[in-house]
């Protein structure tokens, strides 16, 4: 959503796109909050997590299920894909 919201039509890469985001974050919302859930290991390096996210901006709040999947590798964080619909990433653990 966040991205959306800021123009963006490709996802945030690498540390830039990282701060990218954050920024964007920063100028998006007034409060945000991610609240994982469920976790669904997919292998040693991936992860789904299913959760709410709630987001205020102004009197607009956004209450909306959502989900993760997450990868690692050598101890850091390789990529973290949103899922607006947490149903795609049902797909992901069959």
């Amino acid at each position: 959503m966040t991205g959306v919201l800021a123009g963006r039509e490709e996802p945030y890469q690498g540390h830039e796109g990282l701060l990218e985001y954050l920024n964007d974050v920063n100028e998006m919302w007034d409060e945000i909050k991610l609240t994982a859930a469920e976790f669904h290991p997919l292998s040693e390096s991936r992860l789904v997590v299913f959760g709410r996210v709630i987001a205020r901006r102004e009197l607009a709040v956004i209450d909306a299920p959502n989900a993760w999947l997450w990868e690692v590798a050598e101890d850091r964080i390789r990529s973290a894909r949103v899922f607006g619909d947490p149903h795609s990433a049902r797909e992901l653990i069959g």
